[in-house]
């Protein structure tokens, strides 16, 4: 999977959420922007 680049607002938002969301920040590591909606 391709990188994020630092700029994009998609970078910002997921950085943003990670700060505030344990949850978030758990699904970024495991990565894919879809693993908090399938383990619901």
């Amino acid at each position: 999977m391709s990188e994020i680049k630092q700029s994009s607002t998609n970078f910002s938002n997921k950085l943003a959420l990670s700060e505030e969301c344990s949850e978030a920040y758990a699904a970024n590591i495991i990565g894919g922007q879809w693993t908090l909606v399938i383990c619901s």
